[in-house]
């Protein structure tokens, strides 16, 4: 396996936090705000749904391991861009825009946090599709027919469920992200917006 010989930041950081899968069109702490977000609304959701103790218990350690994750990321940035700045111990690669060497991070790593970085752990980052994020490692025409069915099942519900969701025609998609959501754990915001994909994605309807 070939290591890497340099590392962009957010790639530092996240093999620091032990996150080394991660898609890399995103920012690093876009992600982990968003996870530790998810993880708060399915831990209130759970206490106001009265989830049994350990349960609610689980979700709790999800929502705290999520939040510290996240600060500690945050940590991490802060003190790598003082010590970039102070030329200490961090070295930047001579490739195009701002990387570390990797040995320097390891170095870095141990004297400053005591943390280890072995090279012979697989440190490669290769984006990974977010679980959150929208399918797009399908194909054009499955794509098409995700979007096409879930429509379907969509409208079909709204026309059996009197006005409460809207209609067929115009959906209410704030009541249905928030009926939703008590079955699937993720927040209402979250389900709106893939409702929202989906009719611009079918009807080439605007958010």
């Amino acid at each position: 396996m070939t290591l890497p010989t340099s590392v962009t930041i957010d790639e530092a950081v996240a093999l620091l936090i032990n996150f080394p899968h991660f898609d890399t069109s995103y920012s690093l702490l876009d992600i982990l705000s968003f996870l530790a977000e998810e993880a708060e609304v399915r831990y209130e959701k759970g206490v106001a749904a009265g989830l049994s103790k350990s349960a609610i218990n689980e979700l709790e350690i999800d929502f705290n391991f999520c939040a510290a994750r996240f600060t500690m990321a945050e940590s991490l940035f802060k003190q790598i861009e003082m010590d970039l700045s102070a030329n200490h111990f961090l070295e930047i690669s001579t490739n195009n825009g701002i990387t570390l060497t990797f040995d320097s991070l390891i170095d870095w790593a141990y004297q400053e946090r005591n943390i280890v970085l072995s090279k012979k752990q697989p440190t490669k980052i290769h984006p990974k599709k977010d679980r959150e994020r929208e399918y797009k490692g399908l194909s054009p025409t499955k794509t098409k027919n995700f979007y096409l069915t879930f429509m379907c099942l969509l409208k079909a519900f709204v026309s059996k469920s009197g006005k409460q969701f809207g209609t067929v025609d115009n959906l209410n998609k704030k009541q249905l992200a928030e009926y939703i959501s008590t079955f699937s754990g993720q927040s209402d915001e979250s389900i709106k917006d893939r409702i929202e994909e989906a009719i611009e994605y079918v009807e080439g309807g605007k958010r």
